[in-house]
């Protein structure tokens, strides 16, 4: 089996409710299902205990949904615990997914460059809005679509056609959260190999 690390910035002061109810969603899909998990919460966010986390594992997929910038990701914004010269080489042999601002433009690459197999994330801002579950559903799409094992160039597609989807179901009635899913799925970017879950067990 594959190590699955799963890190959310609940108590993250914004963004703490949505993040929340991703990570619970997550959890549920995982109900029934034989994985080793490790749920990482805001309180072990940090440079640390990620090191601990990570540094003997030998390939693992790593999920975190926290704040994020174009170079590293951070606990409430400001306690940064992966960037280009923080535990980027501890993500070698792994399935990275994020949702994060910013993280795919710079970070999503150096990872790449030290080993990391495949890396999802957002280049730009990613957007939620409260009382809007699909939002949620989106950002948590394409994990549940590589952990049923599709490989990672058909997770992508299938990311893009279901925001897709979504746009044009809400776009009849809010115009407004349609063009926030629209710049999340414009945002959306895979970058390294074309991977399947079963390249990742060793």
């Amino acid at each position: 089996m594959i190590d699955i690390l799963l890190a959310f910035d609940n108590d993250d002061i914004t963004a703490g409710t949505f993040l929340t109810e991703c990570r619970d969603d997550i959890l549920n899909f995982f109900n029934g299902k034989f994985f080793p998990l490790s749920v990482i919460n805001s309180n072990e966010l940090n440079e640390k205990y990620i090191n601990i986390s990570t540094i003997d594992l030998k390939s693992f997929i790593f999920v975190t949904y926290c704040h994020g910038n174009e170079t590293c990701l951070a606990e409430g914004g400001a306690n940064i615990f992966l960037s280009e010269t923080i535990n980027i080489t501890n993500f070698s042999n792994t399935f990275f997914y994020t949702v994060s601002c910013s993280s795919g433009h710079t970070l999503g690459h150096e990872l790449v460059k030290n080993g990391c197999q495949s890396f999802f994330g957002y280049k730009n801002q990613f957007n939620f809005y409260s009382g809007f579950s699909c939002f949620q559903e989106c950002a948590n799409y394409g994990l549940f679509l590589f952990i049923n094992g599709m490989p990672t160039d058909d997770v992508y597609s299938q990311m893009l056609q279901h925001y897709d989807d979504q746009i044009k179901k809400v776009y009849k009635t809010n115009s407004f959260i349609a063009s926030l899913l629209l710049d999340n799925r414009d945002a959306l970017v895979k970058i390294g190999n074309n991977i399947t879950i079963n390249d990742l067990i060793i």
